[in-house]
């Protein structure tokens, strides 16, 4: 899921860059160095030379391409972006899926608790009869059968 998701962030990222290359790019150049026609003039101050200028590069003529690189990565973002939602939503069944199974445990182990509780309560009435002489003890071994089960 974390990796889906920061896929998702890189796609939603390269539409920005994509539409960066839409706009001007500004730069501040310089050269420094030194400059002579015989080796033995190289160490003289009037060798020396520079320069320092802005640059300014804009690709108006590759506006199209530029154009179809953002829609290209919009489509790639949006594919990602279905790929996190239906990830979502499969974690979100599993969840839904297990608190399902969770519950129906719950009930089963109630029920289980009231058949135990109703045999425990059947074996000490049949061993009550049999004490007192009104039942055989085959009724005392039924019920411990019932509640063992």
């Amino acid at each position: 899921m974390r990796r889906i998701e920061r896929e998702l962030a890189a796609a939603t990222a390269r539409i920005g860059v994509a539409t960066a290359d839409l706009f001007p790019k500004f730069s501040l150049t310089g050269d420094f160095g030194l400059q002579s026609e015989s080796l033995s003039a190289i160490s003289l101050v009037r060798s020396r030379y520079w320069s320092l200028g802005p640059k300014l590069r804009w690709p108006i003529f590759e506006a199209g391409r530029i154009r179809a690189n953002i829609h290209a990565q919009s489509a790639r973002q949006e594919q990602i972006l279905f790929n996190y939602e239906k990830s979502i939503l499969s974690a979100l069944e599993d969840v839904e899926n297990a608190l399902a199974v969770y519950t129906g445990e719950q009930v089963r182990h109630k029920n289980l608790a009231e058949a135990v509780n109703a045999n425990l309560r059947a074996v000490e009435l049949a061993s009550e009869l049999f004490t007192r002489g009104l039942a055989n003890f085959l009724y005392v071994l039924e019920a411990e059968r019932s509640l063992y089960e």
